[in-house]
């Protein structure tokens, strides 16, 4: 048998390359292979420091915390893609339009949209008058009837501040104020700042950071009837044991009241105090 000649054998290797490149593009063959399209998520609404983890087709998951438009990682080659959100930040929620739908080769976008949530106003504050308290500036702090106590700076009958009460009805929260502080100078303080503290008997506690002997108090309130009766339970005498409480109070179970003043101590820089 006669062998091919080395001119022969080039012809043979290059006709065989010549197949196999176009059955890799889908020339000569039954079908053509699938086609990539270019996917990218469109995203709006969130807000800085969140961020929203989604799936395409239960995998390939991508982590959005910016707003704008950015590609999909992974395969979108196929016949179809979904996308879902697997996760987002508290505080937030996420929907996807155009979340699911056929690839052919053009481009994909899906719209990534958040929402911070509805705001519903539970009281609005008036001027300060003996009505109403002025300046919220601590939290609040709730009772098992979901009633909310909180405090004022100013307002109320001295404009000197408030505790004041807001209950859940059926139009919405009243407010009622508990307790209005004299004026100044007041030995049972003044200008109440801080969380207040609800123990189980119903009795609050809280700072006001003015007024007692000039550094600020820490008071109880106890309810008496339809009125709160505020006793004095500390005047900060002299700046070295503290001055001017302004955060709000921690309460133990043996009843112990731990909280800060801004100023005063040995080095008047505020110290940590205990009321046992």
């Amino acid at each position: 048998m006669q062998r091919p000649s080395m001119i022969q054998m080039s012809t043979i290797a290059v006709a065989v390359l010549g197949t196999l490149a176009l059955s890799g593009c889908g020339g000569g063959g039954s079908g053509a292979g699938p086609q990539d399209s270019s996917a990218q998520i469109s995203t709006t609404g969130l807000f800085p420091g969140a961020s929203v983890s989604l799936l395409n087709h239960g995998a390939n998951a991508l982590t959005i915390d910016t707003n704008g438009t950015q590609a999909f990682p992974g395969n979108w080659t196929g016949a179809s893609y979904a996308v879902t959100v697997k996760s987002h930040s508290p505080g937030i929620t996420c929907a996807v339009t155009n979340g699911s739908g056929s690839l052919g080769g053009a481009a994909v976008t899906v719209d990534l949209s958040c929402d911070h949530g509805a705001v519903s106003i539970l009281h609005s504050f008036g001027p300060g008058t003996a009505t109403d308290g002025q300046g919220p500036h601590g939290g609040l702090v709730t009772d098992a009837s979901a009633d909310l106590f909180g405090t004022t700076q100013y307002g109320g009958t001295n404009n000197t501040g408030t505790v004041y009460e807001l209950t859940p009805g059926r139009s919405g929260y009243s407010e009622s104020i508990l307790y209005s502080f004299a004026g100044n100078p007041s030995l049972t303080g003044y200008y109440p700042v801080g969380r207040l503290v609800l123990d189980s008997s119903g009795k609050l506690y809280g700072v006001a950071s003015s007024g007692g002997n000039g550094n600020g108090t820490v008071y109880e309130l106890m309810r008496s009837g339809t009125t709160y009766n505020l006793l004095l339970l500390i005047s900060f005498a002299v700046a070295a044991d503290g001055s001017q409480p302004r955060a709000g109070l921690l309460l133990d179970s043996s009843g112990d009241l731990y909280g800060t003043t801004a100023n005063g101590g040995a080095n008047s820089q505020g110290t940590v105090f205990e009321l046992d």
